[in-house]
């Protein structure tokens, strides 16, 4: 992280990850963020999470900010037979 004034976050409420997919599941989840205090940009952002006695996380901090994108980059793909659950 190459800015000199980054504040950060750090949470462990399961309300950050999908309440739906984990209900029932021992789980258990930290999640970082640390935020340019100039830019107020993210710079890098981390978690780990462990469902039921899986153990998984990740991050990232190479973030691109005002990228050029043509419409037909973010156009979604949807399959006909796709169906759409409630």
């Amino acid at each position: 992280m190459k800015s000199a004034a980054i504040s950060n976050l750090e949470t462990t409420d399961l309300g950050y990850f999908l309440k739906s997919y984990i209900s029932g599941l021992a789980c258990f989840i930290v999640a970082r963020l640390w935020v340019d205090v100039e830019t107020q940009l993210p710079v890098r952002m981390e978690e780990e999470y462990t469902l039921d006695s899986t153990r998984s996380g990740g991050g990232g901090e190479q973030f691109q900010w005002n990228v050029n994108l043509a419409e037909a980059d973010i156009e979604p793909i949807i399959p006909n037979d796709f169906v759409r659950q409630q």
